[in-house]
């Protein structure tokens, strides 16, 4: 198994911000799908 995305937050206030952001603004999880389909889509994972 290879790990192909991650994110890190130093302060957990971050974190759950960004959270929010995912889950309430499509625009920020359409982002996020985009990123991984193009990491699927050139072989990152395996």
């Amino acid at each position: 198994m290879e790990l192909i995305y991650f994110e890190a937050y130093k302060y957990r206030q971050n974190a759950f911000e960004r959270e929010k952001k995912l889950k309430h603004y499509g625009s920020a999880l359409r982002n996020l799908k985009l990123r991984l389909k193009d990491i699927f889509s050139k072989g990152g994972a395996r």
